[in-house]
């Protein structure tokens, strides 16, 4: 992604309103030559006496990787 596009991505996630994912910041990855959102997105985690919530680093190099995201997290397939 170029900057601007990343500034984008990052407006239009803050504007979804949800509250399993915190965006960071944006950094320029030199190994992609792109632009790329730091995060981290919350999970459902068994553990021994039930389940919880962890927070999990996550970094978003694209549109398309974003949608898959929300598609998880809606329970939809791949």
């Amino acid at each position: 992604m170029d900057k601007e596009e990343a500034q984008r991505l990052k407006s239009a996630i803050e504007q979804t309103n949800v509250d399993w994912l915190r965006v960071e910041t944006i950094v320029f990855n030199t190994t992609k030559g792109s632009y790329e959102l730091i995060g981290t997105h919350r999970e459902r985690a068994p553990f021994l006496f039930g389940s919880q919530d962890i927070w999990i680093p996550l970094r978003i190099g694209s549109p398309r990787e974003w949608i898959r995201l929300l598609i998880r997290h809606r329970g939809l397939p791949w």
